[in-house]
């Protein structure tokens, strides 16, 4: 009896002490989770530059000041493990730092932050395939996605990488693209018209046990898809184990989470990036924590920026402006007579020159503020084009009623394309008597319609109403400059062939009895 309680004993000693070494190999295992941190940005639309919005006191985006935060804040450098580095697309159309060298100065920047992946957005296709394929060449890193077909067909378009798998922490992540389904309507057909965009839910339920059985651990999707229709991806997807899904399009912050996968989109213009922080069992590299922020990438002006921005980045981005600078000088047309300053001759050719780049649109509208400068006679520079219209501004598009733009019209008088209108005023107030289609028949006032405005106006700049209108309204992030300079040399005009009968100079507005307003 003796000798059993001494085993007894020795078998409970054992235990408990089994149970501490158990204990303690557990208490290791969640000190050491492994720990991977994902940094995203969205929608960068080519702006390298830092910028301060109209009548804004904050200095916002910069990519040298937004590596200056990965690396002095987040610890993060090329060569650090655990980290991946991301974008949702529209990596170019913007302003002309990046739009006048068709986005080659983006993707050089790109390379130097470490980019690990990008999705084709659909502004990769702006400035054509062609023009894409060689950005995709330059490239250092791939650009994804998995629902590009050439139309009619079940074959992936052979220039997009549906996915890759990329160790990160000693952890094998599958990574991979989407591209909006919207491409169809925001891009250029010209260059689009062989392909065509299908289903998220079904690309993703194609390829990720491929991915999985290529040894993928984690799943990540990186979507140049608005954030409500990841929202909905998620919940069709849930069974495929999804970590996080990364939208875009749409130039909106936004973190969920819908069961056990992560949702985010980080905004727009390098504005904000997105952080995400992992933490992996490290025996079955599951999820067992996490956090998950968007990070603005600002600071008040008058006190300076308070993160010195990254050196090598600063001087890339420095190097382009300067040949950006010097291409202001390009001579891009000829006019014989000028434009003077507010005339419907030089408002007709810019709001024409927005509806010939961006054709899906019905009307453009601006306010006749915008417009800073003669145009004289004789050689046209891109310089006179920034002189005329001197404001960072970008194209936004948005879908209201013929109603909705009559509201639009009676807050103040216009320059339009698309459509004349008439109007008389009542004391202060101004009252539309009449708006015209080209074809002489009135604007439907319950049809909805799509109006290119600048971002100004969409602001509420001017007492304009549109932001209230369509509030999700797409920023196409087109500088409203571009379509101007592109129109223009598109015509080839020279002193024998000048570009003034090209222009229409004739009044869309008037005033019943009294000329229309124009400054």
């Amino acid at each position: 009896m003796a000798m059993r309680r001494s085993v007894r004993r020795f078998q409970v000693v054992g235990l408990v002490l089994f149970m501490l070494v158990v204990f303690m190999v557990v208490g290791v295992a969640a000190a050491d989770n492994i720990k991977i941190t994902i940094l995203y940005t969205n929608d960068e639309h080519g702006w390298l530059q830092p910028f301060v919005a109209y009548k804004s006191p904050i200095t916002e985006g910069g990519a040298a000041n937004l590596m200056g935060r990965f690396t002095q804040i987040e610890g993060y450098s090329t060569d650090a493990d655990g980290f991946l580095l991301l974008s949702g697309g529209d990596n170019w159309t913007g302003p002309s730092i990046s739009t006048w060298f068709e986005g080659e100065p983006v993707v050089e920047v790109m390379n130097v932050m470490g980019y690990d992946a990008a999705a084709i957005g659909n502004h990769e296709f702006d400035f054509g395939r062609e023009l894409l394929n060689r950005r995709i060449a330059q490239a250092d890193f791939p650009y994804l996605s998995a629902n590009i077909y050439y139309a009619g067909t079940h074959d992936l378009a052979d220039f997009a990488t549906p996915y890759i798998i990329k160790e990160a922490g000693g952890v094998k992540v599958g990574i991979i693209g989407l591209t909006t389904t919207e491409t169809v309507t925001s891009t250029h057909p010209k260059n689009i018209g062989d392909l065509e965009f299908g289903s998220y839910e079904e690309a993703l339920s194609r390829e990720v046990p491929k991915m999985r059985a290529e040894g993928a651990e984690l799943i990540v999707v990186l979507a140049h898809v608005p954030s409500p229709e990841i929202v909905s991806l998620a919940r069709a997807v849930s069974d495929l184990d999804v970590a996080l899904i990364l939208g875009g399009h749409d130039h909106v912050t936004f973190t969920g989470r819908l069961g056990d996968t992560l949702l985010m989109e980080a905004g727009w213009a390098m504005r904000y990036y997105g952080k995400v922080e992992l933490f992996l069992d490290p025996l079955t590299h599951d999820v067992v924590d996490y956090t998950m922020e968007v990070v603005p990438n600002q600071y008040v002006t008058e006190e300076g920026n308070p993160v010195p921005p990254d050196p090598t980045v600063e001087t890339i981005v420095n190097y382009w402006q300067a040949k950006t600078d010097e291409a202001m000088g390009e001579v891009i047309g000829y006019t014989e007579t000028g434009l003077p300053r507010g005339s419907w001759k030089q408002a007709n050719y810019v709001l024409d020159s927005w509806l010939w780049a961006y054709p899906q649109a019905d009307f453009a509208m601006t306010n006749w503020g915008g417009f800073r400068a003669d145009i004289p006679a004789g050689e046209i520079t891109v310089g006179d084009i920034v002189s005329m219209l001197p404001f960072d501004n970008t194209i936004v598009d948005c879908a209201i009623t013929g109603a909705q733009l009559v509201e639009n019209l009676e807050v103040r008088p216009a320059a339009v394309a698309g459509f004349t209108y008439t109007y008389h005023k009542e004391g202060e107030n101004i009252v539309v008597d009449s708006v015209t289609l080209p074809d002489g028949s009135p604007v439907d006032m319950t049809k909805v319609y799509h109006v290119l405005v600048n971002d100004f106006m969409y602001a509420g700049g001017d007492g304009f109403l549109f932001g209230e209108q369509d509030p999700n309204a797409y920023d196409t992030s087109i500088q409203w400059r571009q379509p101007v300079i592109d129109w223009t040399k598109a015509q080839n005009t020279s002193p024998a062939n000048p570009i003034d009968a090209l222009i229409d100079d004739q009044p869309r507005a008037e005033e019943v009895g009294v000329p229309v307003e124009q400054p």
